[in-house]
């Protein structure tokens, strides 16, 4: 007997830690997205005590059929912080794509 599965719809029911974002595309309004952070890291900007720090997220989002995001439109996260998109990489034939962001 076929399994009835659908890989093209399975992103929020495989993955745990899913958060919604808010993707502002250059032109038209925010789009909801429920979305993975899938890394997330601090850099010391210049190593000096008291100095500036980078924040840097990787996020997996589902992408429907439609634009992907360009670099330097904006995500923010389920705390209202906005990121900054500096890397767009399409995934499992153009349904996901993984952006690369900056704490803005």
């Amino acid at each position: 007997m076929p399994l009835d599965w659908n890989a093209d719809d399975d992103f929020a029911a495989v993955i745990d830690g899913l958060e919604e974002v808010s993707w502002q595309p250059t032109v038209g309004s925010p789009v909801t997205l429920v979305a993975w952070r899938r890394e997330q890291a601090w850099t010391d900007n210049d190593g000096s005590p008291g100095g500036a720090w980078t924040a840097r997220t990787i996020w997996d989002l589902p992408w429907p059929s439609g634009s992907l995001p360009k670099i330097g439109e904006m995500l923010t996260d389920s705390a209202s912080r906005v990121w900054s998109i500096v890397s767009v990489a399409p995934l499992r034939n153009d349904t996901r794509v993984r952006c690369g962001t900056v704490l803005v």
